[in-house]
């Protein structure tokens, strides 16, 4: 409520705390080698998921205890999923034992979720699906590598790209 976490400008790849009422920075959480973004405080604010990687291709989706006064030591750090399962823009559950994300391990673009332990948030089983997007007409925008999903208590905003195409036939006077 009081804080938002950002990238900061001053160590870029190094995750900032600004406090909203009095606009101060600081720095929270880095690591040297990688580049770490904020990507979301889970709603009882206990729990941080990130990303975390030496590029944009190559990165792993993280959660660990959030504190605002201590940042999580490496060790703290659980590896939910790899760069090449999920999109970097994970989304906490309302109840905060699921993430949300975007991916195309089906080949499509989709909304998929990984199930997390409700007491230390390891990731339990596989990602499994939330909804398809497989038809040649309608293609899942957000989640992406682009742009993030928004969640909101029981409903998810997504930005869908619907495409359709119309053939004409002209006859050519002589």
């Amino acid at each position: 409520g009081s804080l938002v976490l950002v990238g900061q400008q001053s160590s870029p790849g190094a995750i900032a705390l600004v406090s909203v009422g009095g606009g101060g920075q600081k720095t929270y959480l880095s690591e040297p080698g990688l580049r770490l973004q904020a990507r979301g405080i889970s709603r009882d604010g206990k729990w941080l998921a990130f990303t975390a990687g030496r590029s944009q291709a190559d990165y792993a989706i993280y959660v660990a205890p959030f504190d605002a006064g201590r940042p999580p030591l490496a060790a703290q750090w659980i590896k939910v999923l790899a760069g090449f399962e999920a999109h970097p823009y994970p989304r906490w559950s309302p109840d905060g034992n699921l993430l949300y994300f975007g991916s195309r391990m089906d080949g499509f673009n989709c909304l998929w979720a990984q199930r997390l332990n409700s007491r230390t948030k390891a990731p339990e089983g596989r990602p499994f699906a939330i909804e398809h997007f497989h038809l040649p007409t309608l293609a899942l925008g957000a989640p992406s590598f682009s742009y993030p999903l928004a969640l909101a208590g029981d409903r998810a905003v997504l930005s869908l790209i619907e495409r359709s195409g119309s053939i004409w036939l002209l006859k050519p006077e002589k």
